[in-house]
């Protein structure tokens, strides 16, 4: 509005403007009002003499008159903001919020709005008097709408036994807003607040459910929860049974039972020898025939594809005990000698020859003579420096005949020349093959038991010697005297 002085004798003026100082030009520059309502308008002025003068005037500026109330200015996603105006001369309202949505010419004097936008927004209400004079109040604050969404990754999310698991915080707010508190909740009855600095540990097998709780420099609060986000899976527990030294024999094999514990199934066995895989089946049946040390290891992986190995030495030795012999017949007595010819993989550590009477020695190569009839089976045990063994034992036994003991029946002293018999008497266990007779150790044609042949006369040997079945011999021998005795006379005249 323009002021023009209008007094009369005035050499000095002062305008107030509704109490304000408008200064001391005789016309002031024109004074803006912003909002309806009345206004006290003073000029004050001097004259000559120092005579002064006042006058004031109301002003009123037409228009609703009114005051602007809103709801807090700060709010999150979706935010319902509630602003009204109090006042009078008030014909009509519109309302801008300033994010985009359609003004339109509304009765009421206090609404509520919900930004689904976040954003900074200033909202003005547009009031038309009764007369048509438009007035805007525009909110002396800003409203500001900030958004926050809680998310946060983990990569892999299935683990065996323990797991160190890092967690990527993905939350995102508004762009002019940021995260100023996060807390972790665990599962596992642990927490902590404020950015990660490092993996967090599960010591334990379980399943764990995983909150991140975020605060966003507007006040904005958002959670997330990942149920079951984190798996701990037992992996099996699991032994071998079976030797840890294999003796071979020509119909050995290698076995070995795996025993596993678990909760889950089995996904996969691997048996392994020296590194190289030569099963999958639960339990290994293997012909190995390769001596020395070898590392057998096994591995066991459940459904969840958690594994445990284990491993064992295991030393495969061979021995093939056998021996050689000189003689196995015996006629009486006999020695026997024995030759060790026994073959193994490692060392022999220990030799035992059993002769089949009660009597054993220990010794690589032996003799013995065996001084009483009888069949004996001899067996020989050899074991490695590792304790492998094997034994063998003759296929024949050893067998020492009794000797035949014979004698001859028959007059040993004969007074003529001619036929004599001997019959020849013999104590055996076994039957009788031969008969051979000698006569003043010339043979005979006779060979049965009994003899008749015709003696000279003169001193003579008689000899018989006997073979049994089993080829044993014995010799007995008599002096036979035969006279030459004859009957004469003579007569004399």
């Amino acid at each position: 509005i323009t002021f023009r002085d209008s007094s009369k004798y005035a050499i000095s003026y002062h305008w107030y403007f509704d109490g304000a100082d408008g200064g001391t030009d005789k016309d002031p520059s024109p004074h803006i009002y912003g909002d309806p309502g009345y206004y006290k308008v003073t000029l004050a002025i001097k004259g000559v003499n120092d005579c002064v003068d006042t006058i004031s005037k109301i002003i009123h500026i037409k228009g609703p008159i009114a005051k602007l109330n809103i709801g807090p200015t700060k709010g999150c996603v979706p935010y319902t903001f509630h602003i009204g105006v109090g006042g009078t001369n008030i014909k009509s309202y519109a309302w801008d919020f300033g994010d985009g949505t359609p003004v339109l010419p509304s009765t009421d004097s206090a609404v509520n709005h919900v930004y689904l936008n976040s954003g900074k927004y200033l909202p003005n209400a547009i009031l038309t008097s009764p007369e048509g004079c438009i007035v805007t109040l525009k909110s002396k604050d800003t409203v500001i709408v900030d958004e926050l969404h809680t998310n946060f990754v983990t990569s892999p999310y299935e683990w065996c036994d323990s797991a160190t698991v890092q967690f990527t915080d993905k939350s995102v707010t508004a762009p002019f807003s940021s995260i100023i508190k996060t807390q972790w909740i665990f599962g596992d009855g642990s927490s902590t607040t404020g950015p990660l600095t490092g993996p967090h540990i599960y010591k334990f097998p379980g399943t764990y459910s995983v909150s991140l709780i975020a605060s966003s420099k507007y006040g904005c609060v958002d959670t997330v929860t990942k149920q079951d986000s984190i798996h701990v899976w037992v992996s099996p527990h699991i032994s071998i049974m079976g030797d840890s030294l294999i003796c071979l024999t020509p119909g050995s094999i290698l076995k070995y039972t795996s025993v596993v514990n678990s909760a889950d199934s089995i996904h996969t066995y691997k048996w392994s020898i020296d590194d190289v895989l030569v099963s999958t089946d639960q339990h290994l049946v293997l012909n190995l025939r390769s001596r020395g040390y070898h590392e057998l290891k096994l591995e066991v992986a459940n459904s969840h594809l958690c594994s445990s190995t284990i491993k064992r030495l295991i030393f495969i030795d061979s021995v093939k005990a056998n021996f050689s012999i000189n003689a196995l017949h015996f006629c009486g007595s006999g020695t026997v000698q024995l030759k060790n010819e026994t073959v193994s993989a490692t060392p022999i550590d220990k030799t035992v020859w059993d002769l089949g009477n009660g009597v054993s020695f220990k010794a690589l190569d032996t003799a013995y003579t065996y001084t009483v009839p009888g069949t004996y089976f001899i067996k020989l045990t050899a074991s490695t420096i590792n304790g492998c063994s094997d034994s063998v034992t003759t296929v024949q036994p050893v067998e020492v005949y009794t000797l035949p003991q014979s004698s001859i029946a028959g007059d040993t002293l004969q007074c003529h020349p001619g036929i004599i018999s001997f019959k020849s008497s013999v104590n055996t266990t076994d039957s009788i093959d031969v008969y051979h007779w000698y006569l003043d150790n010339n043979p005979l044609p006779d060979s049965t038991k009994e003899l008749s042949t015709y003696f000279n006369a003169g001193n003579h040997l008689l000899k018989l010697i006997v073979k049994t079945h089993n080829g044993c011999l014995d010799t007995v021998a008599k002096n036979v005297v035969v006279h030459s005795m004859k009957a004469d006379f003579t007569v004399l005249t």
